[in-house]
């Protein structure tokens, strides 16, 4: 008897050798794949004429040839992953059979998850030896972010020697950075040690014109002087070295670091045919034709300015001192300005690191980010100078003025070829100035350089537009005009999708990566003892989590690309429609349309495109297929709260509250209830909704409604203050209740005073130098007081009486004895200036560390007994004065003079000794005279 027939259960799915249930692994349907109606009632076209499908590789992905042969491989296709080198043998198994990739054109579904039986995409392994092999890897993965795979390959064909690998790489090099010049000139150097003069010919007409370099220049200039020999007095070369020069130094002529080449360039014009000071048409001509030189090197600010003036002097001086000095003072202020340009010149470039290898931009938050951002202002920081114009070029010559700003932007982008606001400013600034052909190059060259940049894709595609017109007789339907304009647009969709497709190869490969090195290990461990359960859990969840960080990294990076991209989308929608409209009446689906089919065809587009092509049909032809494509975004973005609102603004806008209100009600209940109301995140997603209705039915709704929702939202935010709701319902943006206080009384209008520090008087010490007296008091000085300043009167200080002088006799007149002090005064005003300091100084309570207590000072110093002058280190007791006797003037001190102050101001007496610490008793000595 048959059994009746079972359905087959599969085997459980393992990944890294463990068991892993299927529960929650469905994937999601991606965007590109969902089959909804066509909202313009017509299928989505299969192909759109103009547009290029994406490609699998980068658009600098490149083959390579022989490698493989060279180590007798097969050559295999190399999937853009991570470098081999890096895998472990165990990754290949002979059991996996390698198939091709499926990668959607949708959407990235956010958990994607990848079953044991999923094709492998890692590439063939290689051995270890296979050197050449491993770096062309290495380099296909990563054209313009491994430069050193690049060096390292050409040195590895060059220590073969095997010419034709070494010029094919360097071309494919070249093609990723076109001004690297520090390799063009290895390039050069190399051919030239072999004495391939036909190769370097060939090398010199593509680098020249397109590498403004003074290191390529000057390995030009000297294989033209070493191909061209003067010595036998052949005139042709000379013709031709002279033209050499002035061909290198048209081009780099103006760079800071040319002083050498100018300084070869006139000691070769020294060389020429004639005397200088000599009287023939020969010698003059040598002479005018090295004052001209001289000119041109002095006006430009470089290192070898000064040894050049001074050999100009010299030269000038040697003819004829009468006409040199007048020359030279007709040159001297170019000169000067020269001078100074270079010495500002230095200091703004001193951080700047000259390089032609450039580098990508590391992500912000990354390592290198802040050294790289500092490159880039140091740069802007050098263009904005040339643009101040120090040379003052701009009256006189203009285009001298503007050969040198775009000069300096060509060096700043052989540095930051990769940085694509550069290009846009130097492409800005040249149209800006009427240089349309160099403004055109920059905005090309840099597009080429940075395919994924949509900034200079939009600027490209805004100049063809702008640049051309519509023609109805020969371009019916502006077809031909829009495949123009739309270039830059595809370039840039190709670019960003085969990166997208790129960072989901390179998610899966690393997946499975990662899940065979456990599985290995997971077998080593089978032959052992058997391992402990908590072992194999921590295990397993460690493995979860690594795969889990690799799909969140590529997740995030596929959603920026996917924004980039429905960005892009967008702008070729609005330059559709502006070129072609809806298209011709007898075309079905033409005109911006087109392009939105398009974009859902290839997919990765967000909730704004959905927004973005609405708001086209409705504000421009006020058609009811906005509300479609709204409704249909809503559909296909579930989990989007950006998309409902928009839908609600624009069911508004059409004066349908109803529908408006439904949708607003039907999103909020799906954020807020069920398993999303215990989800933070699902909840703060319906803010902007409540924000905005809030809003709305406070000014065209019902109150009762207004308090309901109110009621909702201090349910779902209570963090929010309810006086702000409240507040809220009369709030417009020139008026907001909580802030109108209006003026009722003048008290309220009192003006703030000037903040005074308190300055309390010091304690009054028996000290002739504390003495406080007043301006005009008569002293019985013998001189007269000097008289008071008109202006001064308010913040005189106050003169200080001094006291009586060891060194009175019965000669010197005796100054009376001062004034009691005045007790009980207010301190003196301050200047405006300092009661401002005051002012703004932080209160002595906020400052913590020790204090200086001017008290405890005073006493020890009261207290302290010093020896008397001139007794430390000396035999013979102090001076005294004798009676009757005066001293010898002025007096003579044993080592060290007694602690002096200088009188106040206002008393003239004679210069006292400086002052200086020593041994001696600390008193304050004042000495009066009659002068």
């Amino acid at each position: 008897m048959s059994q009746p027939s079972t359905p087959a259960q599969s085997a459980p799915r393992t990944r890294g050798g463990f068991e892993f249930d299927d529960d929650g692994d469905e994937q999601d349907v991606p965007l590109g794949d969902v089959q909804d109606d066509d909202v313009y009632g017509t299928p989505i076209p299969q192909e759109i004429s103009g547009t290029s499908a994406a490609t699998d590789q980068g658009t600098f992905d490149r083959s390579s040839k022989s490698p493989a042969q060279e180590n007798g491989m097969t050559p295999v296709p190399v999937q853009a992953i991570d470098s081999p080198a890096d895998l472990p043998s165990s990754v290949v198994s002979n059991t996996l059979r390698p198939q091709n990739l499926l990668v959607s054109n949708g959407v990235a579904p956010s958990d994607q998850t990848f079953p044991a039986d999923t094709p492998s995409v890692l590439p063939k392994s290689r051995l270890a030896h296979d050197v050449v092999g491993l770096l062309e890897d290495r380099v296909k993965d990563d054209p313009r972010g491994d430069t050193a795979a690049w060096l390292e390959l050409i040195e590895e064909y060059k220590n073969r020697s095997k010419e034709d690998e070494v010029r094919r790489t360097y071309e494919r090099y070249f093609e990723v950075f076109p001004q690297a010049a520090e390799q063009w000139c290895a390039f050069l150097r190399w051919e030239e040690a072999a004495d391939r003069k036909w190769h370097m010919e060939q090398i010199f007409k593509k680098v020249l014109v397109s590498v403004p370099s003074v290191e390529v220049f000057t390995v030009y200039v000297n294989y033209v002087r070493r191909r061209n020999n003067v010595q036998t007095g052949d005139t042709a070369a000379y013709r031709n070295i002279n033209q050499t020069f002035d061909f290198a130094l048209k081009f780099v002529g103006t760079d800071k670091d040319s002083g050498n080449l100018w300084q070869e360039y006139i000691s070769f014009l020294k060389t020429g045919a004639g005397t200088v000071g000599g009287t023939t048409w020969q010698d003059s001509q040598k002479m005018d034709t090295l004052r001209e030189a001289y000119a041109r090197a002095l006006s430009v600010p470089t290192s070898a300015i000064l040894p050049l003036w001074k050999e100009y002097e010299a030269f000038e001086m040697g003819i004829n001192k009468v006409n040199g000095r007048k020359l030279l003072a007709e040159r001297s202020p170019d000169y000067m300005t020269a001078r100074g340009a270079h010495t500002q010149l230095q200091n703004i470039t001193r951080g700047i690191d000259r390089t032609t290898q450039p580098r990508l931009p590391p992500a912000l938050g990354y390592a290198g980010d802040m050294e790289y951002q500092n490159q880039v202002k140091l740069w802007k920081e050098w263009i904005e100078w040339e643009k101040e114009d120090p040379l003052q070029l701009r009256p006189e010559n203009n285009d001298a003025y503007l050969d040198r700003i775009i000069f300096t932007y060509k060096q700043a982008l052989m540095a930051l070829q990769f940085w694509p606001e550069m290009w846009y400013d130097a492409a800005e600034f040249s149209l800006a100035n009427n240089r349309d052909e160099q403004g055109l190059l920059f905005l090309n060259q840099g597009f080429a350089s940075n395919p994924e940049s949509a900034l200079l894709a939009f600027k490209l595609a805004d100049r063809l537009e702008t640049t051309t017109t519509n023609d109805n007789t020969n371009d019916s339907g502006a077809k031909n005009r829009m495949k123009t304009v739309r270039d830059p647009y595809d370039k840039v969709l190709d670019a960003l999708y085969a990166t997208i497709k790129k960072t989901e190869t390179r998610m899966e490969a690393e997946v499975q990566r990662i899940e065979k090195t456990a599985s290995s290990q997971h077998n080593e461990s089978n032959g052992q003892d058997q391992p402990i359960a908590p072992n194999i859990d921590h295990t397993k969840s460690a493995l979860e989590q690594q795969v889990q960080t690799v799909k969140d990294q590529a997740k995030n990076q596929s959603d920026m690309l996917s924004k980039i991209i429905s960005h892009v989308w967008v702008a070729l929608m609005r330059a559709s429609r502006r070129i072609q409209g809806k298209g011709l009446p007898n075309e079905k689906v033409a005109g911006f349309r087109a392009i939105f089919n398009e974009a859902r065809k290839r997919g990765h587009v967000t909730p704004e495109f959905y927004v973005e092509a609405a708001l086209i049909e409705w504000i421009c032809y006020r058609d009811p297929t906005g509300s479609k494509i709204l409704e249909r975004g809503a559909k296909l973005y579930p989990d989007d709260a950006y998309l409902p609102l928009e839908y609600i603004k624009h069911l508004i806008q059409k004066e349908d509250v109803t529908n408006a209100r439904a949708v607003f009600e039907t999103t909020v209940s799906r954020f807020t209830t069920g398993d999303n109301r215990d989800k933070p995140e699902s909840v703060a997603k319906t803010k902007p909704l409540f924000l905005f209705f809030h809003d709305y039915e406070s000014k065209y709704g019902e109150l009762s409604q207004v308090i309901r929702l109110e009621a909702r939202m201090r349910e779902l935010f209570p963090e929010d203050p309810a006086l702000l709701q409240f507040s809220a319902r009369y709030q417009t943006p020139g008026f907001n209740p909580l802030n109108a206080q209006p003026v009722i009384s003048a008290t309220q209008l009192v003006p703030k005073l000037v903040l005074q520090p308190s300055i309390e008087a010091g304690p009054v010490v028996d000290s002739p130098m504390q003495t406080v007296v007043n301006h005009m008091t008569n002293i019985n000085s013998p001189k007269r007081a000097l008289p008071a300043d008109d202006d001064d009167d308010d913040y005189r200080p106050q003169k200080i009486a001094r006291g009586e002088s060891p060194f009175k006799t019965t000669q010197i007149r005796k100054v009376p004895a001062p004034l009691p002090p005045v007790q009980n005064r207010a301190p003196p005003p301050l200047p405006g200036a300092i009661v401002h300091l005051l002012s703004i100084l932080p209160r002595a309570a906020t400052y913590t560390d020790v204090r200086f207590d001017p008290v405890a000072m005073h006493k020890l110093i009261k207290e302290k007994h010093l020896p008397a002058p001139g007794t430390i280190g000396a035999t013979r007791p102090p001076l005294t004065p004798q009676q009757g006797t005066p001293p010898a003037w002025p007096p003579q001190f044993t080592q060290h003079p007694p602690l002096m102050v200088p009188p106040p101001q206002g008393y003239m007496s004679p210069a006292a000794p400086p002052p200086q610490f020593g041994a001696g008793t600390l008193q304050h000595y004042a000495f009066n005279g009659s002068g």
